[in-house]
């Protein structure tokens, strides 16, 4: 009997989820088979994942908003991103380059164990931006960060989280890290900045959400001097033009060093914590 209750659950939230049958009635409650101390099975296959719900939640809340140390009121900020680059599938000495890591080793493909090579421009753009992602062999997807080796030398590191690891060795996640200069701004510091709080965005997976102004300094950038910081926003995709008129010229923004301890060791956990699949 118990195994016939739990075949027709598996069919039944096939047909929830998938859409794809017409076995179960329409007055049909899944729950209602299960032991008691069970009930909580379906629930939770309902749910997204705890990591997911992380980074598409911009709701940190704070009384002490306004009482927060300014660093300044007069930053200007950019954005940066991540992509997935294509290796070649034959080396071409004129406009490719061999992927290296940070022990001057070949990257290799984890489906053929080819060498990468990528584009000189390809390999230009994962450096200014500083991570991204390699697609090679049989459809493998795998995240870089860009090591930052001594000059001349662009070596990378593969890492476990979709959009890379910043500067300050933590995960990089879209509107919540900032790449900073950290002669203003100390890397792992946590930032309010007022007029992203309120701020409607539009997530690559399609959710949109409402910021709530907090931020991490998690990543530094060649370009992020003095009195400017530069929004990660992940993958650009068809709202890029909207990215950009909304947070690529923002000029004068006040910018302030968040004090309050538990939004400060929630942004540090969140970003301690690694993203294999993106928002999926």
């Amino acid at each position: 009997m118990k195994f016939v209750k739990w075949l027709l659950l598996i069919v039944c939230i096939g047909d929830l989820f998938a859409r794809v049958g017409d076995d179960c009635p329409d007055n049909y409650d899944p729950l209602n088979i299960l032991s008691k101390k069970n009930t909580g099975i379906v629930t939770e296959l309902a749910k997204p994942s705890v990591a997911s719900q992380e980074i598409t939640e911009f709701n940190v809340q704070s009384d002490g908003k306004k009482k927060y140390p300014v660093i300044g009121n007069n930053f200007n900020s950019s954005i940066y991103w991540s992509k997935t680059y294509s290796s070649m599938n034959q080396r071409h000495l004129a406009t490719d380059q061999l992927l290296v890591d940070d022990k001057d080793k070949p990257i290799l493909c984890p489906d053929t164990k080819e060498k990468i090579y990528l584009t000189k421009q390809a390999v230009k753009d994962l450096v200014m931006q500083g991570s991204g992602r390699v697609k090679c062999g049989n459809h493998s997807i795998f995240p870089l960060s860009y090591a930052r080796g001594k000059k001349f030398q662009r070596k990378f590191t593969v890492t476990d989280s979709w959009w890379g690891k910043g500067a300050h060795g933590v995960a990089v996640i879209p509107f919540r890290t900032v790449a900073v200069d950290q002669k203003e701004i100390i890397l792992g510091t946590v930032l309010y900045i007022p007029s992203m709080d309120g701020k409607t965005l539009d997530l690559k997976n399609g959710k949109t959400i409402v910021h709530d102004g907090f931020f991490l300094a998690g990543d530094i950038g060649p370009k992020v001097k003095g009195d400017h910081i530069d929004i990660f926003v992940g993958e650009l995709s068809d709202n890029e033009a909207d990215l950009k008129k909304q947070l690529h010229v923002i000029k004068g923004l006040k910018v302030q060093r968040v004090t309050d301890n538990a939004i400060i060791d929630k942004l540090k956990a969140m970003h301690a914590k690694d993203y294999p699949e993106g928002y999926d």
